[in-house]
């Protein structure tokens, strides 16, 4: 499974710049932070079933942890990719659930999307 993570919502330039520089320093030196852009993470189901998958998708919301192969920062026009990292959320909800269930039961998963975000907003 792929993941992905997108952020929709965005400060403004210089404070997106500034904010951005304070989550890669830590983030490089292999340390834990907390980072505004991350605000969903999608992934490209193989088509096959699990016991946690349908857990993910029949549950409300639950914790999410993963690991991300690719992270890309821009930073004062440079563009950064401190490489791989793990992501975390307590409370995260799938959208479209029901659909991607339903694909599950008839076999024609592998290639769907999984999005996952705050259950907070």
């Amino acid at each position: 499974m792929r993941a992905v993570l997108s952020r929709s919502r965005r400060p403004g330039r210089e404070r997106s710049e500034r904010i951005a520089l304070r989550v890669a320093r830590p983030l490089i030196d292999g340390h834990c932070v907390i980072s505004p852009f991350a605000l969903s993470v999608h992934c490209t189901l193989d088509g096959q079933d699990s016991p946690t998958l349908r857990a993910v998708l029949e549950s409300g919301p639950q914790p999410v942890h993963g690991v991300c192969q690719c992270l890309a920062l821009t930073l004062a026009g440079r563009h950064l990719e401190p490489g791989p990292f793990v992501f975390f959320h307590p409370r995260a909800v799938t959208e479209d659930s029901a659909r991607l269930a339903a694909a599950l039961d008839a076999g024609q998963a592998a290639g769907m999307q999984l999005s996952m975000r705050p259950a907070d907003g």
